[in-house]
């Protein structure tokens, strides 16, 4: 073959070669890849998606984290309702007292009670625990176990009570310390406490959250104090009101201003003994009518 004809001939060739078709690929090697491309597209988007939701469960549970939007929510401080709810002191109690324990073991007593008082027998409003006592009534005065919304407390407690009937949870808000909500008690609530600040502050609310009633320490009239070994005031008992609690009537201090110790013991036996007496035959409905025969009991005692 002359040099020209093998000339042409490596020409036609290389043409040849460089405009042939790309090889030919079968159907199933086809699937396979474009099931791979898939596959990778689909995990992509899962990740993405995953990213998405995680990033939202860090928001939500940022947005639900106390420290993220300031104070702690208060904390449950139960109130119990106890059996017995008799006077440490023992005088007869009218029925309907109530005595609770608070959360960290406190007990707290509101009663009602009978009291020999100078020339006569009467009912007096007793706080067992928080020291106080207000007014006398005499025997022809029924008065209710809680007659007005009240404030008050000790070195460590504070309770309030006279709640609306609708109340369903208290907030107790102190300044220094931990907030606190409860069910109140027979319109009771009460919480343990380390001091008394005038911008204290309790809120009741109803079944569905809405407010019933306010109070704080700044708003209350203060009726007595504690002065403690370490020279700070505390409140004792404050009120919302002053009592109301009829106490007119005549009263004969000589009848008892020249008794010894040993008199005025033998007086007070006298008048409370008859006063349980009259309880125990007549029954506990007959309080006022047993407050009177013991009434007229005492005065004859000591004429």
């Amino acid at each position: 073959m002359s040099t020209d004809l093998e000339s042409r001939l490596e020409d036609h060739l290389r043409r040849s070669a460089a405009t042939a078709p790309a090889p030919m690929l079968r159907i199933d090697e086809i699937d396979a890849r474009a099931g791979q491309r898939r596959r990778r597209r689909t995990a992509a988007r899962g990740a993405m998606a995953l990213g998405i939701v995680v990033g939202l469960g860090a928001a939500v549970m940022a947005m639900r984290d106390p420290q993220s939007t300031g104070p702690a929510a208060p904390t449950e401080t139960p109130l119990t309702r106890l059996p017995d709810a008799t006077i440490r002191t023992g005088e007869p109690t009218k029925p309907g007292a109530v005595a609770l324990e608070l959360a960290d073991g406190q007990h707290i007593t509101f009663a009602i009670v009978g009291s020999p008082y100078y020339d006569g027998y009467a009912q007096e409003t007793r706080v067992q625990y928080a020291t106080y006592s207000t007014g006398f009534a005499y025997p022809d005065v029924d008065i209710p176990l809680i007659p007005v919304s009240e404030l008050g407390g000790t070195e460590s407690l504070t309770f309030w009570t006279g709640l609306p009937s609708s109340a369903a949870r208290v907030e107790y808000l102190p300044v220094t310390g931990n907030s606190a909500w409860q069910t109140p008690v027979d319109g009771i609530a009460a919480f343990p406490a380390t001091a008394h600040a005038p911008d204290d502050t309790m809120i009741a609310y109803d079944s569905v959250g809405n407010e019933v009633a306010r109070t704080t320490w700044a708003t209350t009239h203060l009726l007595s104090s504690n002065e403690l070994d370490d020279g700070v005031l505390h409140h004792n008992y404050t009120s919302l009101t002053e009592s109301t609690v009829d106490i007119s009537g005549p009263v004969d201090v000589t009848k008892i201003a020249d008794l010894d110790r040993a008199a005025t013991e033998a007086y007070t036996g006298f008048a409370n003994a008859t006063m349980r007496s009259c309880l125990s035959t007549d029954g506990d409905a007959a309080w006022t009518e047993c407050i009177q025969s013991t009434d007229a009991a005492v005065k004859a005692y000591l004429g």
